[in-house]
């Protein structure tokens, strides 16, 4: 994990920088593509202060003023890519990666993105719920979706052979570069909710990440930039989350969703 970085980034011809910060899991699903995929990048690393202020230099890169952001030079014009499963696919399809992040058979890639869609179509708005709503039936309604969403992950989502998402895999795929940001923050769940997956699901789940935490690719995008212990440091980081404070685009959109739902 790179430092924070002081001022913008300086962008190269045809070497892509990602613009991110170490505790946004969309963050993370990009840093592990780009770091399972292999190809040559730059880490931009941005301080919570500056997510927050966005500088002038990062909106004029990135409007939305959002991580991850990747940016770089083709015959010297800029070209910028947001949203973590789109840049994700251009690491995959667009960059000159050595280690393949899709399968090769057109049937098999559209198969990973059926569950690469549906996990964070549905398992990531729980998770961000179960955090920020207060009233506690919607926490439990939260809580049981995130468990039926989970199941479904370590039954169909996650291959039986394991360790990785695809069969046959020994290395992260994007699957696993869009589950696993969420699945190493189930400790925040645990700390602030006192969650934990359902049984039908923790062995395979468990299995998963500690798998997932020994391989390169993952453990780089585990670590603090200022060399705080990562662990302790997450949970701390979701503070605001769990208080209701937070003010990121998920926060709210899913407060937005409950108001919308007391009003209805």
């Amino acid at each position: 994990m790179a430092p924070v970085a002081d001022g913008p980034p300086v962008l190269a011809e045809g070497k892509p920088t990602i613009v991110s910060t170490w505790m946004c899991p969309f963050a993370q699903r990009s840093l592990l593509a780009l770091n399972a995929g292999g190809a040559p990048y730059s880490h931009h690393e941005l301080g919570e202060g500056e997510l927050y202020s966005k500088p002038a230099w990062f909106t004029d890169l990135n409007p939305a003023g959002l991580v991850p952001t990747l940016a770089w030079l083709h015959k010297g014009e800029r070209r910028v890519l947001t949203e973590s499963l789109i840049i994700n696919e251009f690491v995959a399809e667009g960059l000159d990666c050595p280690n393949p992040l899709l399968p090769a058979d057109p049937f098999e890639r559209a198969r990973a993105r059926l569950v690469i869609d549906r996990f964070g179509s549905k398992a990531v708005p729980q998770f961000y719920a179960l955090l920020l709503r207060k009233d506690e039936a919607e926490r439990a309604a939260a809580r049981a979706a995130l468990d039926a969403q989970l199941e479904w992950l370590a039954a169909e989502g996650l291959s039986a052979k394991g360790p990785w998402a695809l069969e046959g895999w020994g290395a992260p795929s994007l699957v696993d570069c869009a589950v696993l940001p969420f699945l190493l923050r189930l400790p925040v769940l645990a700390h602030y909710r006192g969650y934990a997956p359902p049984p039908a699901a923790s062995d395979r789940l468990a299995a998963y990440v500690e798998a997932a935490r020994a391989h390169p690719s993952v453990a780089a995008t585990m670590v603090h930039p200022a060399g705080h212990d990562y662990a302790s440091a997450l949970i701390e980081s979701y503070a605001k989350y769990a208080d209701g404070t937070a003010n990121s685009q998920v926060a709210r959109e899913i407060k937005s969703k409950a108001a919308a739902t007391t009003t209805k």
